[in-house]
């Protein structure tokens, strides 16, 4: 019965997602019991290289995975992609690490530079792969190259706290060697896959610099909240901010990372207005019942003292939350049709629009004498919905709706 059960779920079809989850639940679990560990400096320590790498994952190849999904061609013989894109791709990554580390340095956690420049540079060689993988259908070693480190690095957290000092740099040298690890791992299975590389295409430096725009604005979005809070509210209100981040949004931007994921390779095959209208249809159900089962969960955890007794929340905040989580999952496959069908005048022009808002909210930020975190969300809540609209509008005329 079991197998039967099995058969209908098809789930080597989602395998994939499952190491999506079990990466996703290990780093879940270990944002949240930290909280209750680490001192309220270190936590909103761990809060912001949380951040950094956030970042470094995205943005350390400046966009080149984007060009390469764009460049990528399907034959008879399987995946090919431009030649030209590699050295170009790789020599971007040792440059924006070097940027990266110098800046968290400096301004953000002194004496990490040679850790953090490592890790930036393991990011974008995982993004590489990543991007490779995915193209070639690889989807379990393509998740793998992203959720390994989160997969062990409890276990490492667990043996340093309870036989030596856990501190936030301690989790930041872990984090390097799991990374290490799995661009090894990646090396041995990029070797077994039937990649072919053409040449003649000159590398697309305007759609590179529209891709690398876009970079820059999606790490503004997903991560520069914390440094925000950290710099106009405090580290306390960060250490605040962060668990109830890791608790209400965390799951829904997983969630936004498996459906921008597969949705790519989906919309490489063909981008229609029907198929489009049914995947954002289905992202906002699956996104309900996923916060419904978060409110489910933390209600009964609240009720019974798992969570502990100090523990305070702002149900304003849980609600808005889980509403830029929606939003967020909601944009996945807008971002995901808009990287394969758009030019690099289109993206250019999306990016402009999305600079003008954050412009906006980002002076109401600054400016604010009173901020709390409330105004926070609600602002970053502006700043994706109106990247959402924007997408949405693009992508009605490209495919012929207006």
């Amino acid at each position: 019965m079991l197998f039967e059960i099995a058969q209908k779920i098809n789930l080597r079809k989602h395998s994939s997602l499952f190491v999506l989850l079990v990466g996703a639940g290990c780093l879940y679990l270990l944002n949240v019991v930290l909280y209750f560990y680490l001192s309220s400096n270190e936590y909103a320590k761990y809060g912001l290289i949380s951040s950094y790498l956030a970042i470094v994952t995205v943005f350390s190849g400046f966009g080149f995975d984007q060009v390469l999904t764009r460049y990528a061609v399907q034959n008879e013989e399987g995946m090919s992609l431009p030649r030209s894109t590699i050295i170009p791709s790789f020599t971007l990554v040792v440059f924006s690490s070097l940027v990266f580390a110098l800046l968290f340095n400096m301004f953000f956690l002194r004496g990490s530079f040679f850790i953090s420049f490592f890790i930036s540079v393991l990011s974008g060689i995982a993004l590489y792969y990543f991007t490779v993988f995915r193209l070639v259908s690889f989807f379990v070693s393509a998740q793998m190259q992203k959720n390994l480190w989160k997969i062990f690095v409890p276990i490492v957290v667990y043996v340093y706290a309870v036989y030596f000092e856990l501190d936030s740099t301690v989790i930041l040298q872990s984090i390097l060697f799991l990374m290490f690890i799995t661009a090894v791992l990646g090396f041995f299975t990029y070797c077994s896959t039937n990649i072919q590389f053409f040449s003649g295409r000159a590398y697309d430096w305007k759609l590179l610099f529209g891709y690398f725009f876009a970079m820059i604005i999606m790490n503004f979005l997903t991560s520069s909240d914390r440094f925000i809070v950290e710099y106009k509210i405090g580290s306390d209100e960060l250490a605040k901010y962060f668990f109830l981040q890791n608790i209400f949004l965390f799951p829904l931007t997983q969630l936004q990372n498996y459906f921008g994921f597969k949705d790519v390779t989906h919309f490489k095959r063909g981008v229609s207005s029907t198929f489009l209208a049914k995947k954002t249809a289905n992202n906002l159900i699956v996104s309900l019942i996923v916060s419904f089962m978060i409110l489910i969960i933390f209600f009964f955890a609240a009720q019974y003292g798992i969570l502990g007794e100090g523990v305070s929340f702002d149900y304003a905040m849980i609600f808005l939350l889980l509403g830029l989580g929606i939003i967020r999952v909601l944009y996945s496959s807008l971002s995901a049709a808009v990287s394969v069908v758009a030019d690099y005048k289109a993206i250019n022009l999306l990016n402009v629009y999305s600079v003008g808002v954050i412009i906006c909210g980002s002076l109401y930020l600054y400016l604010s004498s009173k901020l709390d975190l409330i105004d926070v969300v609600a602002v970053y809540i502006l700043y994706w919905s109106a990247r959402a609209l924007s997408y949405h509008l693009y992508l009605r005329r490209h495919l012929g709706e207006v």
